[in-house]
Protein backbone atom coordinates (compact mmCIF):
# COMPACT_ATOMS: atom_id res chain seq x y z
CA UNK A 1 0.00 0.00 0.00
CA UNK A 2 1.39 3.34 -1.09
CA UNK A 3 2.07 5.32 1.78
CA UNK A 4 1.09 8.98 2.35
CA UNK A 5 3.44 11.02 4.15
CA UNK A 6 3.96 14.83 5.34
CA UNK A 7 6.14 17.56 4.33
CA UNK A 8 9.93 17.42 5.05
CA UNK A 9 11.25 19.00 7.66
CA UNK A 10 13.88 20.73 6.04
CA UNK A 11 13.71 24.49 5.47
CA UNK A 12 11.57 25.10 1.97
CA UNK A 13 12.99 26.78 -0.83
CA UNK A 14 10.41 27.63 -3.35
CA UNK A 15 6.79 26.09 -5.06
CA UNK A 16 7.26 24.27 -8.38
CA UNK A 17 4.46 22.67 -10.00
CA UNK A 18 3.42 19.18 -9.21
CA UNK A 19 4.52 16.53 -11.69
CA UNK A 20 1.53 13.87 -9.87
CA UNK A 21 -1.23 16.57 -10.35
CA UNK A 22 -0.45 18.85 -12.80
CA UNK A 23 -0.89 21.82 -10.49
CA UNK A 24 1.28 24.63 -11.41
CA UNK A 25 2.64 25.51 -7.69
CA UNK A 26 1.38 23.28 -4.93
CA UNK A 27 4.57 21.58 -4.80
CA UNK A 28 6.98 22.55 -1.71
CA UNK A 29 10.53 22.09 -2.47
CA UNK A 30 13.18 21.78 0.26
CA UNK A 31 16.52 22.26 0.91
CA UNK A 32 17.10 18.41 1.42
CA UNK A 33 15.68 18.31 -2.34
CA UNK A 34 12.38 17.01 -1.30
CA UNK A 35 9.24 18.03 -2.76
CA UNK A 36 6.01 17.59 -1.29
CA UNK A 37 2.54 18.23 -3.30
CA UNK A 38 -0.70 20.19 -0.45
CA UNK A 39 -3.15 19.38 -3.49
CA UNK A 40 -2.82 16.00 -4.15
CA UNK A 41 -0.17 14.88 -1.01
CA UNK A 42 2.52 13.58 -3.53
CA UNK A 43 5.67 13.31 -1.82
CA UNK A 44 9.45 13.16 -3.12
CA UNK A 45 11.79 12.05 -1.13
CA UNK A 46 15.09 12.87 -1.02
CA UNK A 47 16.40 9.60 -1.87
CA UNK A 48 15.00 10.13 -5.27
CA UNK A 49 11.89 7.96 -4.20
CA UNK A 50 8.26 9.04 -4.57
CA UNK A 51 5.18 8.37 -2.78
CA UNK A 52 1.23 9.71 -3.46
CA UNK A 53 -2.46 8.63 -2.00
CA UNK A 54 -3.69 5.95 -4.15
CA UNK A 55 -6.47 8.25 -5.45
CA UNK A 56 -8.02 7.42 -9.00
CA UNK A 57 -10.29 9.73 -10.79
CA UNK A 58 -13.56 8.82 -11.55
CA UNK A 59 -15.79 9.92 -14.29
CA UNK A 60 -17.38 12.18 -12.85
CA UNK A 61 -14.24 13.82 -12.37
CA UNK A 62 -13.89 13.41 -8.68
CA UNK A 63 -11.03 10.78 -7.51
CA UNK A 64 -11.24 8.20 -4.68
CA UNK A 65 -9.20 6.00 -2.77
CA UNK A 66 -8.31 2.54 -4.41
CA UNK A 67 -5.69 1.07 -2.18
CA UNK A 68 -8.10 -0.39 0.44
CA UNK A 69 -8.77 -4.17 1.60
CA UNK A 70 -11.70 -5.85 3.33
CA UNK A 71 -11.09 -6.91 6.85
CA UNK A 72 -13.77 -8.01 9.46
CA UNK A 73 -14.62 -5.29 12.59
CA UNK A 74 -13.88 -7.27 15.40
CA UNK A 75 -14.02 -4.43 18.00
CA UNK A 76 -17.71 -3.63 16.61
CA UNK A 77 -18.44 -7.31 15.76
CA UNK A 78 -18.96 -7.02 12.33
CA UNK A 79 -17.88 -9.82 10.01
CA UNK A 80 -15.75 -9.46 7.00
CA UNK A 81 -18.65 -10.98 4.94
CA UNK A 82 -20.64 -8.23 5.97
CA UNK A 83 -18.25 -5.36 5.53
CA UNK A 84 -17.72 -6.77 1.39
CA UNK A 85 -21.45 -6.26 1.17
CA UNK A 86 -21.54 -3.15 1.82
CA UNK A 87 -18.21 -2.20 0.66
CA UNK A 88 -17.26 -1.09 4.22
CA UNK A 89 -12.99 -0.99 3.67
CA UNK A 90 -9.83 -0.42 5.60
CA UNK A 91 -6.98 1.85 4.65
CA UNK A 92 -5.15 4.74 5.13
CA UNK A 93 -5.27 8.01 4.51
CA UNK A 94 -2.43 11.00 5.30
CA UNK A 95 -0.82 8.31 6.85
CA UNK A 96 -3.66 7.85 9.70
CA UNK A 97 -5.41 4.88 9.64
CA UNK A 98 -9.23 5.17 8.50
CA UNK A 99 -12.51 2.62 7.71
CA UNK A 100 -14.07 3.88 4.18
CA UNK A 101 -17.78 4.12 3.30
CA UNK A 102 -18.34 3.71 -0.02
CA UNK A 103 -21.11 5.50 -2.07
CA UNK A 104 -21.61 3.81 -5.73
CA UNK A 105 -23.79 5.24 -8.41
CA UNK A 106 -26.30 3.73 -10.33
CA UNK A 107 -23.56 2.13 -12.32
CA UNK A 108 -22.10 0.47 -9.96
CA UNK A 109 -18.84 2.63 -9.56
CA UNK A 110 -17.63 4.17 -6.18
CA UNK A 111 -18.39 8.06 -6.34
CA UNK A 112 -17.66 9.10 -3.53
CA UNK A 113 -16.29 7.59 0.00
CA UNK A 114 -16.74 8.72 3.77
CA UNK A 115 -13.65 8.26 5.97
CA UNK A 116 -13.70 7.28 9.39
CA UNK A 117 -11.07 7.82 11.78
CA UNK A 118 -9.97 5.73 14.68
CA UNK A 119 -10.97 9.13 16.86
CA UNK A 120 -14.66 8.97 15.31
CA UNK A 121 -13.75 12.48 13.65
CA UNK A 122 -15.07 12.08 9.41
CA UNK A 123 -14.22 13.70 6.43
CA UNK A 124 -15.54 12.94 3.22
CA UNK A 125 -14.06 12.55 -0.49
CA UNK A 126 -16.57 14.00 -3.28
CA UNK A 127 -19.75 14.20 -0.91
CA UNK A 128 -22.76 12.16 -1.65
CA UNK A 129 -26.51 12.79 -0.10
CA UNK A 130 -27.39 9.09 -1.11
CA UNK A 131 -28.06 6.59 2.08
CA UNK A 132 -25.25 4.32 2.71
CA UNK A 133 -26.14 0.81 1.63
CA UNK A 134 -28.42 2.47 -0.52
CA UNK A 135 -27.13 0.79 -3.80
CA UNK A 136 -27.38 -2.35 -3.03
CA UNK A 137 -31.58 -2.19 -2.92
CA UNK A 138 -34.25 -0.99 -5.24
CA UNK A 139 -37.74 -2.03 -3.82
CA UNK A 140 -38.53 -4.45 -0.95
CA UNK A 141 -41.44 -5.22 1.73
CA UNK A 142 -39.42 -3.83 4.83
CA UNK A 143 -36.08 -1.12 4.83
CA UNK A 144 -34.70 -0.27 7.97
CA UNK A 145 -32.74 2.84 8.41
CA UNK A 146 -30.24 3.65 11.33
CA UNK A 147 -28.59 6.65 12.36
CA UNK A 148 -24.96 5.31 12.07
CA UNK A 149 -23.15 3.27 9.07
CA UNK A 150 -21.57 0.64 11.90
CA UNK A 151 -25.43 0.18 13.01
CA UNK A 152 -26.64 -0.66 9.67
CA UNK A 153 -23.95 -3.20 9.07
CA UNK A 154 -25.17 -4.68 12.68
CA UNK A 155 -28.71 -4.98 11.83
CA UNK A 156 -27.87 -6.35 8.06
CA UNK A 157 -25.66 -9.02 9.33
CA UNK A 158 -28.05 -9.76 12.40
CA UNK A 159 -30.70 -10.23 9.21
CA UNK A 160 -27.73 -12.62 7.38
CA UNK A 161 -27.32 -9.24 4.72
CA UNK A 162 -30.38 -10.61 3.06
CA UNK A 163 -32.77 -7.59 4.38
CA UNK A 164 -32.99 -3.91 2.90
CA UNK A 165 -30.60 -1.71 5.96
CA UNK A 166 -29.46 1.52 5.15
CA UNK A 167 -28.21 4.46 7.31
CA UNK A 168 -27.87 8.25 7.19
CA UNK A 169 -24.57 9.97 7.19
CA UNK A 170 -25.39 13.50 8.21
CA UNK A 171 -25.91 12.41 12.32
CA UNK A 172 -29.26 12.91 13.69
CA UNK A 173 -29.15 16.55 13.17
CA UNK A 174 -29.74 16.33 9.23
CA UNK A 175 -31.38 13.13 9.37
CA UNK A 176 -34.75 14.87 7.70
CA UNK A 177 -33.50 16.83 5.29
CA UNK A 178 -31.02 13.56 3.92
CA UNK A 179 -34.30 11.35 4.06
CA UNK A 180 -36.17 13.81 2.31
CA UNK A 181 -33.59 13.91 -0.46
CA UNK A 182 -34.19 10.04 -0.78
CA UNK A 183 -37.71 9.75 -0.34
CA UNK A 184 -38.42 8.63 -3.64
CA UNK A 185 -36.36 5.95 -3.31
CA UNK A 186 -37.77 4.85 0.32
CA UNK A 187 -41.23 5.13 -0.37
CA UNK A 188 -40.78 1.97 -2.70
CA UNK A 189 -41.05 0.04 0.04
CA UNK A 190 -43.96 -1.48 1.70
CA UNK A 191 -42.90 0.15 5.31
CA UNK A 192 -39.64 2.19 6.97
CA UNK A 193 -38.29 0.69 10.04
CA UNK A 194 -36.21 3.99 11.79
CA UNK A 195 -33.96 2.88 14.31
CA UNK A 196 -32.29 6.01 15.40
CA UNK A 197 -30.35 5.75 18.50
CA UNK A 198 -32.01 5.70 21.86
CA UNK A 199 -31.35 9.21 23.32
CA UNK A 200 -32.94 12.42 22.95
CA UNK A 201 -31.37 13.76 19.52
CA UNK A 202 -32.36 10.19 18.11
CA UNK A 203 -36.30 10.71 19.18
CA UNK A 204 -36.49 14.10 17.80
CA UNK A 205 -35.11 13.19 15.15
CA UNK A 206 -38.00 10.12 14.46
CA UNK A 207 -40.55 12.79 15.20
CA UNK A 208 -39.44 15.01 12.50
CA UNK A 209 -38.29 12.19 9.96
CA UNK A 210 -42.36 10.90 9.89
CA UNK A 211 -43.46 13.95 8.78
CA UNK A 212 -41.77 13.33 5.10
CA UNK A 213 -43.84 9.81 4.78
CA UNK A 214 -47.12 8.36 4.01
CA UNK A 215 -49.33 8.07 6.22
CA UNK A 216 -48.54 4.53 8.16
CA UNK A 217 -45.44 4.02 6.19
CA UNK A 218 -43.15 4.58 8.61
CA UNK A 219 -42.66 2.29 11.65
CA UNK A 220 -40.56 2.78 15.14
CA UNK A 221 -38.19 0.29 16.88
CA UNK A 222 -37.29 0.30 20.05
CA UNK A 223 -33.91 -0.81 21.59
CA UNK A 224 -33.21 -1.74 24.72
CA UNK A 225 -29.55 -0.26 24.54
CA UNK A 226 -28.45 3.08 23.11
CA UNK A 227 -28.29 1.57 19.38
CA UNK A 228 -27.69 -1.83 17.55
CA UNK A 229 -24.18 -2.43 17.45
CA UNK A 230 -24.11 -1.82 21.52
CA UNK A 231 -26.74 -4.58 21.59
CA UNK A 232 -24.92 -6.66 19.53
CA UNK A 233 -21.86 -6.17 21.54
CA UNK A 234 -23.88 -7.10 24.77
CA UNK A 235 -25.30 -10.50 23.52
CA UNK A 236 -28.52 -8.73 22.41
CA UNK A 237 -28.52 -9.20 18.85
CA UNK A 238 -32.02 -10.99 19.58
CA UNK A 239 -33.14 -8.14 20.48
CA UNK A 240 -32.57 -6.26 17.90
CA UNK A 241 -33.95 -8.69 14.77
CA UNK A 242 -37.05 -8.41 17.83
CA UNK A 243 -37.36 -4.35 17.44
CA UNK A 244 -38.09 -4.53 13.74
CA UNK A 245 -40.37 -7.20 13.83
CA UNK A 246 -42.52 -5.66 16.49
CA UNK A 247 -41.81 -1.84 15.55
CA UNK A 248 -44.79 -0.01 15.89
CA UNK A 249 -46.41 2.38 13.32
CA UNK A 250 -45.44 6.07 14.50
CA UNK A 251 -48.00 7.99 16.57
CA UNK A 252 -48.13 11.33 18.44
CA UNK A 253 -47.91 11.49 22.13
CA UNK A 254 -51.13 10.93 23.62
CA UNK A 255 -53.10 8.81 20.34
CA UNK A 256 -53.59 5.60 21.28
CA UNK A 257 -54.66 2.85 18.65
CA UNK A 258 -58.03 1.34 19.19
CA UNK A 259 -56.63 -2.24 18.50
CA UNK A 260 -53.81 -1.81 21.31
CA UNK A 261 -56.61 -1.50 24.21
CA UNK A 262 -58.73 -4.72 22.72
CA UNK A 263 -57.44 -6.09 26.50
CA UNK A 264 -58.94 -3.32 28.57
CA UNK A 265 -62.33 -3.64 26.34
CA UNK A 266 -62.61 -6.99 27.29
CA UNK A 267 -61.48 -6.95 30.66
CA UNK A 268 -64.88 -7.86 32.75
CA UNK A 269 -64.69 -5.06 35.46
CA UNK A 270 -66.90 -5.02 38.07
CA UNK A 271 -68.29 -1.68 38.57
CA UNK A 272 -71.58 -0.16 40.73
CA UNK A 273 -74.58 0.45 38.29
CA UNK A 274 -78.27 1.62 38.75
CA UNK A 275 -80.87 0.08 36.61
CA UNK A 276 -82.82 2.42 34.83
CA UNK A 277 -86.83 2.89 35.34
CA UNK A 278 -87.08 0.92 31.60
CA UNK A 279 -86.40 -2.37 30.72
CA UNK A 280 -85.38 -1.97 27.37
CA UNK A 281 -83.07 0.48 28.27
CA UNK A 282 -81.34 -1.42 31.06
CA UNK A 283 -80.91 -3.97 28.05
CA UNK A 284 -78.95 -2.02 26.36
CA UNK A 285 -77.00 0.05 28.64
CA UNK A 286 -76.67 -2.30 31.46
CA UNK A 287 -77.75 0.27 34.24
CA UNK A 288 -75.92 3.73 35.04
CA UNK A 289 -72.62 3.90 36.02
CA UNK A 290 -70.70 6.42 37.72
CA UNK A 291 -68.16 8.67 35.70
CA UNK A 292 -70.38 7.30 32.37
CA UNK A 293 -71.32 10.72 30.11
CA UNK A 294 -74.95 9.87 29.36
CA UNK A 295 -76.01 12.43 26.15
CA UNK A 296 -79.65 12.27 25.18
CA UNK A 297 -80.67 13.51 21.93
CA UNK A 298 -83.62 13.23 19.45
CA UNK A 299 -85.54 15.48 17.21
CA UNK A 300 -87.83 18.49 18.58
CA UNK A 301 -90.70 17.06 20.55
CA UNK A 302 -89.44 13.76 20.85
CA UNK A 303 -89.21 13.86 24.68
CA UNK A 304 -86.10 14.77 25.78
CA UNK A 305 -87.13 16.67 28.56
CA UNK A 306 -89.75 13.97 29.56
CA UNK A 307 -87.20 11.08 29.59
CA UNK A 308 -84.49 13.11 31.99
CA UNK A 309 -87.33 14.38 34.20
CA UNK A 310 -88.54 10.73 35.18
CA UNK A 311 -85.01 9.24 35.30
CA UNK A 312 -84.88 12.15 38.11
CA UNK A 313 -88.18 10.92 39.75
CA UNK A 314 -86.63 7.15 39.70
CA UNK A 315 -83.74 8.79 41.32
CA UNK A 316 -85.82 10.28 43.75
CA UNK A 317 -88.22 6.98 44.85
CA UNK A 318 -85.22 5.07 45.10
CA UNK A 319 -84.26 7.10 48.32
CA UNK A 320 -80.37 6.84 47.41
CA UNK A 321 -77.51 9.31 46.91
CA UNK A 322 -76.59 8.09 44.07
CA UNK A 323 -74.50 10.43 41.99
CA UNK A 324 -74.32 9.81 38.31
CA UNK A 325 -72.33 11.93 35.61
CA UNK A 326 -73.71 14.69 34.60
CA UNK A 327 -76.66 14.04 31.96
CA UNK A 328 -76.56 16.97 29.22
CA UNK A 329 -79.40 17.84 27.55
CA UNK A 330 -80.19 19.34 24.23
CA UNK A 331 -83.63 20.27 23.87
CA UNK A 332 -85.83 23.13 22.89
CA UNK A 333 -89.18 22.39 25.17
CA UNK A 334 -89.67 23.75 27.95
CA UNK A 335 -87.96 22.97 30.99
CA UNK A 336 -89.93 23.09 34.40
CA UNK A 337 -89.06 21.76 37.83
CA UNK A 338 -92.33 20.23 38.23
CA UNK A 339 -91.36 18.36 41.83
CA UNK A 340 -90.54 22.20 43.10
CA UNK A 341 -93.68 23.67 41.71
CA UNK A 342 -95.87 20.98 43.10
CA UNK A 343 -93.77 21.27 46.41
CA UNK A 344 -94.26 25.00 46.49
CA UNK A 345 -97.39 25.76 45.18
CA UNK A 346 -99.21 22.27 47.09
CA UNK A 347 -97.08 21.38 49.76
CA UNK A 348 -97.67 17.76 51.17
CA UNK A 349 -100.61 17.28 48.89
CA UNK A 350 -98.26 18.18 45.64
CA UNK A 351 -95.92 15.53 46.47
CA UNK A 352 -98.19 13.29 47.91
CA UNK A 353 -100.04 13.03 43.80
CA UNK A 354 -96.56 12.94 42.79
CA UNK A 355 -95.49 9.97 44.55
CA UNK A 356 -99.46 8.57 43.85
CA UNK A 357 -99.34 8.77 40.14
CA UNK A 358 -95.41 9.15 39.48
CA UNK A 359 -94.83 9.51 36.04
CA UNK A 360 -98.39 10.51 34.63
CA UNK A 361 -98.81 13.11 36.88
CA UNK A 362 -95.26 14.74 35.31
CA UNK A 363 -97.16 14.41 32.18
CA UNK A 364 -99.90 15.79 32.74
CA UNK A 365 -98.50 18.72 34.26
CA UNK A 366 -95.80 19.58 31.29
CA UNK A 367 -98.57 19.33 29.01
CA UNK A 368 -101.21 21.86 30.98
CA UNK A 369 -97.75 24.26 31.59
CA UNK A 370 -97.34 23.99 27.56
CA UNK A 371 -100.68 24.65 26.67
CA UNK A 372 -100.61 27.76 29.33
CA UNK A 373 -97.95 28.89 27.27
CA UNK A 374 -98.78 28.56 24.44
CA UNK A 375 -102.13 30.30 24.97
CA UNK A 376 -100.35 33.05 26.63
CA UNK A 377 -98.35 33.34 23.27
CA UNK A 378 -101.75 32.88 21.50
CA UNK A 379 -103.29 35.45 23.54
CA UNK A 380 -99.75 38.12 23.41
CA UNK A 381 -100.07 37.67 19.73
CA UNK A 382 -103.37 38.84 18.97
CA UNK A 383 -103.39 41.78 21.53
CA UNK A 384 -100.45 42.59 19.29
CA UNK A 385 -102.60 42.13 16.02
CA UNK A 386 -105.71 44.35 17.84
CA UNK A 387 -102.94 47.19 19.11
CA UNK A 388 -101.60 47.51 15.43
CA UNK A 389 -105.23 47.47 13.99
CA UNK A 390 -106.25 50.33 16.24
CA UNK A 391 -103.49 52.23 15.81
CA UNK A 392 -103.53 52.21 12.16
CA UNK A 393 -106.99 53.29 12.21
CA UNK A 394 -105.77 56.00 15.16
CA UNK A 395 -103.41 57.37 12.75
CA UNK A 396 -105.77 57.10 9.47
CA UNK A 397 -108.74 59.17 11.29
CA UNK A 398 -106.07 61.89 12.43
CA UNK A 399 -105.24 62.18 9.12
CA UNK A 400 -108.79 62.83 7.72
CA UNK A 401 -109.36 65.67 10.49
CA UNK A 402 -106.20 67.42 9.64
CA UNK A 403 -107.09 67.29 6.49
CA UNK A 404 -110.99 68.58 7.13
CA UNK A 405 -109.66 71.28 9.23
CA UNK A 406 -107.09 73.17 6.49
CA UNK A 407 -110.32 72.78 4.11
CA UNK A 408 -112.62 74.45 6.29
CA UNK A 409 -113.57 78.38 5.20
Amino acid sequence: MGACVMESAASFIKHEPCPNCGSKDNLARYADGGGHCFGCEYHEFPEGETSSPTLVETKGGGSVLTDLEYKPLPKRGITVDTCKKFGYMIGKYKDQPVQVCQFRNNTGEVEAQKLRYPNKDFRWINKSDALFGQHLWEKGKWVVVTEGEIDALTVSQLFNNRWATVSITTGATGAKKQLAKNLEWLEKFDHVVLMFDEDEAGRKAISECVELFSPGKVKIASLPMKDANECLLNNLGQAVVSAVWDAKVYRPDGIINAKDTWDIFIRDDKVEAKEYPWKSVNDFLSGLRKKELVTITAGSGIGKSLFCRELAYWKKILNERFKASPLYISTLLYTWDVETLLKRNFGKLGMFLLDLTGYTCTIILDLLIQVVCSLAYATLLVLAIVLIFFLTIYQSLSAVLKRLTKEKP
